[in-house]
């Protein structure tokens, strides 16, 4: 009773192909041995970040991994209301650019370096407004943010709402790329993640 959540067309509205992931890789590989000095910024081209973009509220969500499987980090801005089209009303809801997108693979995933990546955009300027993580292995990391004065709160994003029946995260996503109040650059990695969600009926 599984079916495709985010149909492939709707997600092709809404690539800007003028845009660019300033990671310069889709899939790093950083871990936490003694020997792995690598971070995530060592992946990071600032140039491919308008300055204008870096006052703008930044959201950040982890997706937390050990080791087996890749962690997911993604920033995300809000740039305002949905620009007004001729005709049509200027509508109230928020209107978002994707800033970067990354997974992160190795032997066994450092949760310092998680942090430390946040540190390090904090430093370069950017307006982070607030933190999220799932709720896998999250409780040292969040509290550890909070302590450096970040808003933080925890987000299961595959958690059905009981009430409703409704996963509330994705729907939301949904919703926002359907109604075209994203934009983000083309990134094999992300693409197929987004086309892969799939919905149980049941």
């Amino acid at each position: 009773n599984s079916s495709k959540f985010i149909n492939g067309s709707r997600l092709l509205t809404i690539k800007d192909y003028t845009l660019r992931n300033p990671f310069t890789k889709d899939i790093i590989e950083v871990g936490n041995a003694p020997t792995d000095k690598t971070q995530y910024w060592d992946f990071f081209d600032m140039n491919n970040i308008p300055d204008k973009l870096k006052s703008m509220p930044l959201f950040i969500h982890m997706d937390l991994s050990v080791s087996g499987d890749k962690t997911g980090i993604a920033g995300t801005w809000i740039i305002g209301k949905k620009p007004s089209q001729e005709g049509v009303s200027q509508s109230k809801e928020m209107y978002y650019q994707l800033a970067f997108s990354v997974a992160v693979k190795g032997y066994q995933i450092s949760f310092e370096k998680n942090r430390q990546f946040i540190y390090w955009l904090k430093k370069q300027g950017f307006k982070i407004k607030g933190i999220s993580t799932d709720s896998f292995q999250s409780t040292d990391t969040g509290q550890l943010l909070k302590q450096n004065g970040f808003d933080y709160k925890m987000i299961s994003v595959d958690r059905v709402d009981q009430a409703s029946h409704v996963c509330v995260p994705y729907q939301y996503l949904k919703s926002t790329i359907y109604e075209e109040r994203i934009r983000m650059y083309d990134s094999t990695v992300l693409t197929d993640e987004l086309l892969n969600v799939e919905k149980d009926s049941n």
